[in-house]
């Protein structure tokens, strides 16, 4: 009964991390396609996160070149909607704001 509690405890205490097969966002731009995913998520506090992304580049020409970039810890906050202190629209107004509103639904979840 101890050591099923203390588990139990270790699980809750614990950050958990998960790992993203699927792309949470794709798009194209510019001639390449790339895909996001959601490679690290931890939990700090209730509604704080500490996460890693990486995005999957490929040319649309003949070479079909192909690379990968990972991003650096970044930390979201879901009460606030935020993005490393910076407010994420539902609706994106810029090019460069693309795939955040996904980013913090698929970091959060739906219901924030």
């Amino acid at each position: 009964m101890k050591k099923s509690l203390v588990l139990f405890l270790a699980v809750l205490i614990f950050p958990r991390s998960t790992y993203a097969q699927e792309p949470f966002y794709s798009n194209t731009h510019m001639g390449e396609n790339y895909k996001i995913f959601l490679t690290e998520k931890l939990l700090l506090e209730y509604i704080v996160y500490k996460f890693k992304t990486r995005v999957e580049f490929e040319k649309m020409d003949d070479s079909k070149k192909k690379y990968i970039k990972t991003s650096g810890w970044r930390l979201a906050n879901c009460s606030k909607s935020t993005i490393d202190g910076k407010l994420i629209p539902a609706i994106p107004r810029y090019g460069s704001e693309r795939g955040l509103p996904n980013l913090i639904r698929e970091i959060c979840g739906d219901g924030f």
